[in-house]
């Protein structure tokens, strides 16, 4: 949820951060559902739709998926 939060901060607002970088990834291999998942929401990443990310990683946290 960091990484998301830090590309919504940042992504408008570019001269704000000159990198963002991840330190406490997933220790484990991600499941077949969670690459499902997330080869679903990457689209809205490389838009740049950041904000649409984030709620759907919130939603899928709460076990809430579209």
């Amino acid at each position: 949820m960091g990484g998301a939060l830090s590309l919504v901060d940042c992504r408008p607002r570019p001269a704000r951060a000159r990198a963002v970088i991840s330190i406490s990834g997933p220790p484990f291999v991600p499941s077949d559902e969670d690459k499902r998942w997330w080869a679903r929401q990457r689209p809205l990443v490389e838009a740049g739709r950041f904000e649409e990310y984030f709620d759907a990683n919130v939603r899928l946290r709460m076990g809430r998926t579209p």
